[in-house]
């Protein structure tokens, strides 16, 4: 039956019918959810240059990348919208949790110089066992000194002490202005009397762990399996080989890898930089990225004010 004949029969008129079609319409247009402009959505070069940096980058998790992106000028998101972005595109790099042991404030030191650990590693290239010695100093898990050697004989590792010692600031006597407490755990070398001695001649504490506790020296081993995590990677031919991957390897711990516990910042930024200034400049980075942002997302044309120039941080 037409329309027309229905009604007809109904006796509504044709406007009135369409009317209430048009009104129909209309109300389920209404009903219908309107997804709202997101102000602060990242961008989509934004999105493409996440997507560049964690293909070239497969290593790093989400949250030292986003801060790694911010300091090369890459893209300035929070690590929440780079977690987002890598999960849409199945890009998440997945690590398994481990159990950490938090040591007390007393434990901790409050300064560079304050604190450093000292261990022995064994490597082993070509059949012949080296033994790789460590000063990490513990408030920026800055590589202090290191040193490939032959024997952990007291003598040898005295030596490398002395090297490392010579690396702090000195007074006019030569004598190091800062006296940092060395830490180490019972091995030979560290109990010898040559190793003993040395730290006495300069004025330097010496505590020794407790026997089977290596929690307590946990910066110093937490440091060890990364190195060698990264050793494992390369194929070693002799000592000077080894020698190369292993400064390359300490270079990029102290400069370029980011650590989570120092605010995602370098350890050479803590140990001799200004970690507040890093800080500061990353803040300025993400309030003015988000800002655009808005103005994008938001189609905004109208001039806005220009953010205020940050405040200066000491360097002392």
């Amino acid at each position: 039956m037409r329309v027309n004949d229905s009604l007809r029969h109904l006796g509504v008129p044709r406007g009135t019918y369409y009317r209430w079609k048009k009104e129909r319409a209309w109300e389920r247009e209404k009903a219908e959810p309107v997804s709202p402009v997101q102000a602060f959505e990242a961008l989509p070069e934004e999105k493409l240059a996440v997507l560049q940096y964690a293909l070239e980058h497969p290593e790093i998790r989400h949250r030292e990348m986003s801060w790694r992106m911010i300091d090369e000028d890459v893209a300035y998101l929070s690590a929440s919208t780079v977690y987002r972005i890598l999960r849409a595109e199945e890009l998440m790099h997945y690590q398994r949790g481990r159990v950490k042991r938090y040591r007390d404030e007393a434990e901790k030191a409050s300064r560079p110089d304050e604190i450093w650990a000292t261990d022995l590693m064994y490597v082993k290239v070509g059949g012949v066992q080296y033994y790789l010695v460590t000063f990490i100093d513990e408030y920026s898990r800055y590589l202090v000194h290191w040193e490939l050697l032959s024997s952990m004989d007291g003598h040898s590792i005295s030596t490398a002490a002395q090297r490392a010692i010579e690396t702090l600031k000195s007074d006019c006597d030569g004598e190091p202005i800062a006296k940092p407490m060395i830490r180490s755990d019972n091995g030979s070398g560290f109990i010898s009397g040559e190793f003993v001695g040395l730290l006495s001649h300069h004025g330097l504490t010496h505590h020794r762990i407790r026997p089977h506790c290596p929690e307590e020296n946990g910066i110093q081993e937490r440091f060890n399996r990364t190195l060698r995590e990264g050793i494992e990677d390369h194929e070693l031919s002799g000592r000077y080989d080894t020698q190369e991957v292993i400064g390359e390897l300490i270079s990029n711990y102290n400069a370029v890898r980011l650590h989570s516990s120092l605010g995602f910042q370098t350890p050479a930024t803590w140990y001799r930089g200004n970690p507040s200034m890093v800080e500061q400049a990353r803040r300025l980075k993400l309030e003015q990225a988000r800002h655009r942002r808005k103005q994008i997302n938001l189609g905004i044309r109208q001039r806005t004010l220009p953010f205020p120039k940050p405040e200066s941080v000491s360097c002392n």
